[in-house]
This record gives C-alpha cells, structure tokens and sequence, in this order.
C-alpha cells in the first residue's frame, strides 16, 4: 500500500477521484501491481487493512486474474475461509458482467 503510494503520488491530481478518491487508488493498485492474493488475506476484519472493503478488494482480484488469463485456482491454497468465499462471490459476478471485461481488455495498460 506505501509504496502504490509512492508510484501514485505523481499522478494525484490527475487520477479518477483526484485527492478524494486516492486511497482507495491506492488499494486498488496494491491489486494490480500482482500483491492482489496478499492484500485480500491480510484483510482481519470486516474492513481489513487500507480503504476497501474485503468484498471490493474479491472483485478487484477476480477482474485482475481474468484480465490476466490466471486461473483462480491457484489462489485456493494461499486463502483462508472467509477471502475465499468473497473471491468466489466476487468471481460470480465478474463472469456475470463479461461486457467490461471486454471493454477493460482493450484499454491502454502502459
């Protein structure tokens, strides 16, 4: 999370949300940085560590392993209960809304 903020703090002003928004920005670029398994882990309570929820921090996972191709069964053996029942749900609805994967797909990712 720290260091996203490093890798965001040029860009503040300029992101979706601008200021208001740029620690939830943060959390989600923990998740497409690739720490995405660790992050939804590390989430104890209902709200866990940072600003989104375990449920929103599932959904962001399961987008970036289907943008990516990554089979979510890998994640299995690194989840406890509860961050794996919220990928699953989260996975569900993902698949659900194959139109932004789409949409998501064809964007610029430099």
């Amino acid at each position: 999370h720290e260091l996203s903020h490093y890798i965001l703090a040029p860009h503040v002003e300029t992101a979706p949300g601008g200021e208001a928004e740029h620690e939830e920005l943060t959390d989600l670029a923990v998740i497409y940085a690739g720490f995405g398994l660790i992050d939804l882990e590390a989430g104890a309570g209902p709200r866990g560590p940072g600003y989104l929820s375990q449920p929103v921090r599932a959904y962001a996972l399961a987008t970036f392993l289907r943008l990516k191709g990554i089979d979510p069964a890998v994640t299995a053996p690194f989840l406890s209960r509860r961050p794996k029942a919220h990928l699953d749900r989260a996975l569900r609805l993902r698949d659900a809304r194959q139109d932004e994967l789409v949409l998501l797909s064809g964007m610029d990712n430099r």
